[in-house]
């Protein structure tokens, strides 16, 4: 659980993944769980260059994280859409519906999200809004 402080150590792995499937129920704790979650991943990402090491993140079921109920994670994800190139990283967003990116409540972000994206595949996407 993502309660405090991790002593994770990734210096020596080629790839983390991070299980958020089986996190509960409750919404508010699964705000501040994704939120700590992103803030680790983002101070990891941070450390990449002077690794020498290339960052990707990638949010598989992304629109866990940018909905209303999650408006801090989904913040940290615009933040993180805005500033990972400057890294020499990259963020792949994967989530169902292309609809999830122009909810109201997160449309901000949605648009930050898809909107610095290098490369967008839309596959069989029904969206009002899918002309991009």
């Amino acid at each position: 659980m993502w309660n405090e402080r991790t002593t994770l150590d990734i210096s020596s792995a080629e790839v983390v993944c991070i299980d958020t499937s089986d996190m509960g129920a409750n919404e508010e704790l699964q705000q501040a769980q994704y939120f700590n979650i992103l803030s680790w991943v983002w101070s990891e990402a941070r450390l990449a260059p002077k690794s020498g090491r290339p960052i990707r993140i990638i949010a598989d079921e992304g629109q866990n994280m940018l909905t209303a109920k999650m408006v801090e994670a989904a913040e940290m994800l615009r933040s993180m859409a805005k500033r990972i190139r400057k890294l020499d990283g990259g963020l792949t967003f994967i989530c169902q519906d292309i609809d999830d990116l122009f909810d109201p409540a997160v449309r901000t972000q949605g648009a930050a999200v898809l909107n610095n994206s290098a490369y967008r595949f839309v596959g069989q996407a029904d969206g009002e809004e899918a002309d991009i």
